[in-house]
């Protein structure tokens, strides 16, 4: 050893030591290049992963994100990222970054797979044909991947393609049931029934009684017309499974497209006797009836002769009684319909149908002795049903009963579900009551429950509200834009138009305001004195005073404020006479 090495070595020794005793030195390595980074960030993210679907996904995100910044070329961060913006519920930022993982990887199959699903679920048929082809080249036989594409041509309607690949699909599946009846659609799909009835032919010839093709073939004939080749196919099924739903159906179908009406009813309440049957399935097959008739009206006469028989075998579903009455009333016959709907009234069957019937019936006739008979009766059977409180609050103020009335609405608006469609409708009523009271505060809530729903009378009274009681520029902004809501829905009511016109005005647009007080003036059939008032205070605001004194006229001849019409027009002839002063020096 040289005595230079020997003065040397110490200080290399001593230089180790420092290095391995310095902390900075042993965290953060000096070679800081992209790929070193991205290690560290996307470690970082694996240790952050979520482990279910619940967890924050947040601070995962974060470090995948800070990963694909140091190095956006690496795949693993690009999909982590778009799997983790699915989950977040943005497909269309997520399907961005799995193609640019997809090409980063250079065309990884778990990375396109789940791309090409994707791309499927966006629509974006073109991406999913593009990426499912690409994997294809490598594995040719996959059968996902194939159902994928055939997907995505069926999508693009591109029926030629599609049917190819649904060969290639049933030649892999082994003749598979399910894809030869996929396969027979593609073809119906295309127009050439000819081909569909021909595949399911062979494959029956070979499979012999199958259930699945055996049904498409079955309905092929139907729609063909071909009753003698769909009897020999049902009869098929029925050696099968002659209790099976997909059988039922078929022979009530057979029947009606045959016009057989009275066989396809007596079969139905044959079917309803059977074991195992449950009201629904019935009620089903009476729908297939039907739907599948030349003439429904002649299926619904022979089912009422049988139906009463099937709603005794089913004593705990009043749903068949009220399908009874639905029958009834499409035939004409009030008088029995009437009947079946009172009787489901005195059981107080849990079904809103029997009680609404009457309390619309009886509302529009304004019987308000019966419409509380069946409106309390409603409110007994189904408390939490907005309607029939809708219309107890109503006939409380009707009679006179303030008290009632508030007593009504409070009570509703506690259990009748904001879901309610006549929630809105409640909490209008509450509002304007509040406002009405000069409870403003109390009422603003309950106007904001009901414009939650597209309701103009909603829509117009809270922003007349806003106008009248608040005025900030923020509110009349928002009354604007409610008012504009409701003459949307209803062009040619007067009322919201003056509402509207009301808006413009408190807004200082009073040139605007004037066509639409002049169109709600226009809109109302029997003059109405506050329209008129309106009119005035715009025309005035507009120095129109001649035209806003002949307002106020007509605001008193249609039963306006004598008073407060003749303060007015002594205000604006004062107006008037300092206009036409000569300016003073």
């Amino acid at each position: 050893m040289t005595a230079l090495y020997k003065k040397i070595l110490p200080i290399l020794l001593l230089t180790a030591v420092l290095a391995l005793c310095s902390p900075l030195a042993a965290q953060t390595p000096r070679d800081d290049s992209p790929e070193l980074l991205y290690s560290d960030f996307y470690r970082r993210a694996l240790c952050l992963e979520p482990l279910d679907a619940e967890s924050e996904l947040s601070p995962y995100l974060s470090h995948l994100w800070l990963a694909n910044l140091a190095d956006s070329t690496q795949a693993s961060a690009l999909s982590d990222i778009g799997f983790v913006l699915s989950q977040l519920g943005q497909p269309e930022q997520a399907q961005t970054y799995l193609m640019r993982a997809y090409r980063a990887s250079h065309g990884d199959h778990l990375i396109g797979e789940p791309l090409a699903r994707m791309a499927l679920a966006n629509q974006d048929f073109a991406t999913a044909e593009e990426v499912i082809t690409e994997l294809l080249v490598r594995v040719p036989d996959d059968h996902f991947l194939l159902i994928l594409l055939q997907q995505a041509y069926r999508s693009e309607e591109k029926w030629d393609k599609a049917i190819e690949v649904g060969k290639k699909i049933v030649e892999l599946s082994r003749d598979d049931p399910r894809q030869v009846s996929g396969l027979a659609g593609l073809y119906m799909q295309a127009g050439q029934q000819d081909k569909a009835v021909e595949l399911l032919e062979e494959y029956g010839k070979t499979h012999p009684g199958e259930p699945s093709t055996q049904t498409v073939l079955f309905y092929l004939y139907l729609s063909a017309g071909d009753y003698d080749r769909a009897g020999k196919a049902l009869e098929q099924l029925r050696k099968q499974d002659k209790g099976s739903d997909v059988v039922r159906v078929a022979e009530v179908t057979y029947l009606a497209r045959r016009e057989r009406y009275r066989d396809g009813a007596k079969y139905i309440l044959s079917e309803s006797r059977s074991e195992g049957i449950d009201p629904e399935q019935v009620e089903s097959l009476i729908q297939t009836l039907y739907k599948e008739s030349p003439s429904a009206t002649e299926a619904r006469r022979e089912m009422v002769r049988v139906r009463p028989d099937i709603a005794k075998l089913f004593p705990q579903t009043p749903q068949l009684r009220l399908g009874l009455s639905q029958d009834y009333l499409l035939l004409g016959d009030t008088v029995a319909a009437e009947g079946i709907l009172d009787r489901l009234v005195d059981d107080r069957v849990e079904l809103v149908s029997p009680y609404v019937y009457f309390t619309d019936r009886y509302a529009a006739a304004e019987d308000t002795t019966n419409l509380r008979h069946y409106a309390e009766a409603g409110h007994e059977a189904l408390p939490e049903e907005g309607v029939f409180r809708l219309y107890l609050a109503l006939l409380a103020v009707n009679a006179g009963d303030t008290t009632g009335y508030r007593r009504q609405l409070d009570d509703a608006l506690t259990v009748v579900s904001t879901e309610d469609r006549f929630y809105p409708q409640l909490a209008l009523l509450r509002a304007d009551d509040l406002s009405g009271g000069g409870d403003f505060e109390a009422a603003r809530p309950y106007y904001e429950a009901a414009v939650s729903q597209p309701l103009p009378p909603a829509y117009n009274n809270y922003a007349y509200f806003l106008t009248e009681k608040s005025g900030t520029p923020a509110d009349l902004d928002k009354a604007e834009k409610l008012a504009r809501q409701a003459i949307k829905l209803e062009p040619d009511n007067g009322t919201y138009l003056d509402t509207y016109a009301w808006v413009l005005y408190r807004k200082g647009s009073s040139m605007l305001a004037l066509i639409y007080i002049k169109k709600a003036i226009e809109a109302t059939e029997t003059p109405d004195p506050t329209l008129y008032e309106h009119l005035a205070e715009i025309l005035t605001a507009e120095d129109r005073y001649d035209e806003a004194i002949e307002a106020w006229r007509h605001c008193l001849e249609s039963g306006g404020d004598a008073k407060l019409v003749a303060q007015k027009v002594e205000a604006i002839t004062e107006m008037k006479k300092k206009k036409a002063e000569p300016a003073t020096d």
